[in-house]
């Protein structure tokens, strides 16, 4: 019987646990100290990766993410040396006792979006949360592993045609060729919580290879979860197709624990965005103004459209479209969402002096079966002006997505409104 490998003179090789796409572990006896770690070595022998997870490791130090301890060179090779812990990953577990309920699962999220948020805080995505990658002991101490293509603002990785991360677990802005984010963890933490209580990813079983999830992904059609109960709120909000709309992972913190989940994260931004949208439209005397805020310059080039520019009418929010600021310069103006319908919403503009209250509104609406003018897929439609009233300014144009938006200004005491 062969003897046990000792790397780098200190470290004896006890038992292999396991190898995924980024390298094989092994729980190893540390000579010196006389502690057992965890050892990984680069399946490719990628030195770099394995220097750049020492890097991100060290930098990270949180009770939910698998410690590093050193990087040590072994002939060729060189090995990451990690904290080990005696656990199973989630998908193991799910694998060999089934689904966990809501309530187990949330317990090990609430660990998880802590891990996150500290690397979120340092400026660090990981871009490969799975539930390969979650450890979980018996105590129920979950702990966030494998960094190894993690991304950090201080590190530079070669762009490449393929995309980063696990097919089944991608956020759908990953799977169309962006940048992973902050966000994308998001997403991938309620796809590895979707599996740990559904048996599966959002984005299907997978079992006609990675390429059917990938492509699902880039559609952005999740499946329907049916065993989330009380987590189905949280898990909705997590894998909202927009990123600007997931929570942050305090926030998931916070909503695991036990905290309201709000129906709808309202953008940062207003929803209105695409490519060629740095014109301005002025709507009843600059009763109601349009802007992008990180519009194009006008020579810029133009990116092309997302596919899904504003979404559903029935939960868009149009209030997001609506800027106070641009109307105060005329009277008081107030904010009145229209409750019961997320397709419209009105500002009302108290004029100076006993002047009348002038409403505007503005309401999104379906895609027209028969618009007067056909629309081009991608391009903001021009702006349609129907036949003068005297009561009235109403204007319409249609989106990117071909949904149409129309904006209207009446003073509420029926006088001649401007034109």
């Amino acid at each position: 019987m062969a003897a046990p490998q000792v790397i780098a003179g200190r470290y004896r090789l006890e038992e292999r646990l396991g190898a995924g796409g980024m390298g094989v572990v092994w729980r190893a006896s540390d000579l010196e100290l006389r502690r057992t770690v965890a050892l990984k070595r680069s399946l490719d022998g990628d030195e770099p990766q394995i220097r750049r997870e020492a890097r991100l490791g060290a930098a990270l130090q949180h009770p939910n993410i698998v410690a590093v301890y050193d990087s040590v060179s072994d002939g060729a090779d060189r090995w990451l040396v990690m904290e080990y812990l005696p656990a199973r990953s989630l998908a193991e577990i799910v694998h060999a006792d089934g689904v966990l309920t809501p309530e187990r699962a949330a317990a090990v999220g609430v660990q998880i979006a802590a891990a996150l948020a500290a690397m979120h805080a340092r400026g660090m995505v990981h871009r490969d949360l799975t539930p390969g990658n979650v450890l979980v002991a018996d105590d129920g101490t979950a702990k966030l592993a494998d960094l190894g293509i993690s991304r950090g603002h201080e590190v530079t990785l070669t762009d490449s045609a393929r995309v980063g991360g696990t097919a089944g677990y991608l956020a759908p802005e990953v799977a169309n060729g962006e940048a992973a984010t902050a966000a994308s963890d998001v997403f991938s933490l309620g796809a590895t919580l979707f599996a740990a209580v559904e048996g599966g990813s959002p984005w299907g079983s997978g079992e006609n290879g990675p390429f059917a999830q990938l492509r699902r992904a880039a559609e952005g059609t999740p499946e329907s979860p049916r065993n989330a109960r009380e987590l189905g709120p949280a898990l909705q909000a997590m894998l909202s197709r927009q990123p600007e709309r997931r929570p942050t992972a305090i926030e998931v913190e916070g909503f695991l624990r036990g905290s309201p989940v709000p129906r709808v994260k309202k953008s940062k931004r207003p929803v209105l965005i695409g490519a060629a949208l740095g014109a301005v439209v002025l709507l009843a005397a600059g009763f109601l103004v349009f802007t992008r805020d990180d519009a194009p310059p006008a020579n810029a080039t133009a990116a092309p459209p997302s596919p899904d520019l504003v979404g559903d009418p029935h939960t868009a929010d149009p209030c997001s479209l609506l800027s106070v600021n641009s109307l105060s310069q005329y009277g008081k103006v107030f904010l009145e969402p229209n409750l019961g319908t997320f397709a419209r919403c009105d500002l009302n503009t108290s004029l100076p002096d006993g002047g009348g209250t002038i409403v505007t509104s503005l309401e999104l609406s379906e895609p027209e079966q028969y618009p007067q003018v056909p629309p081009v897929r991608g391009k903001l439609g021009e702006i349609r002006r129907p036949n003068p009233d005297a009561g009235k300014c109403r204007r319409s144009f249609t989106l990117p997505d071909l949904a149409v938006v129309t904006v209207s200004s009446v003073r509420s005491d029926s006088a001649a409104a401007p034109q």
